[in-house]
């Protein structure tokens, strides 16, 4: 059961880690392009 529970875990930490990385690479190419189509005004915060 221990042993489930630490799997479990560390799967979830690498998980929401990799979510993490995945949001901020996209947020920061879309933050980009974004920048290119409207000369910089981020109205949708993005």
């Amino acid at each position: 059961m221990k042993k489930l529970i630490a799997i479990l875990s560390i799967t979830s930490i690498l998980g929401v880690s990799a979510l993490l990385t995945g949001w901020k690479m996209s947020n920061l190419n879309y933050s980009q392009s974004n920048l290119i189509a409207d000369g910089g005004n981020d109205w949708d915060g993005g």
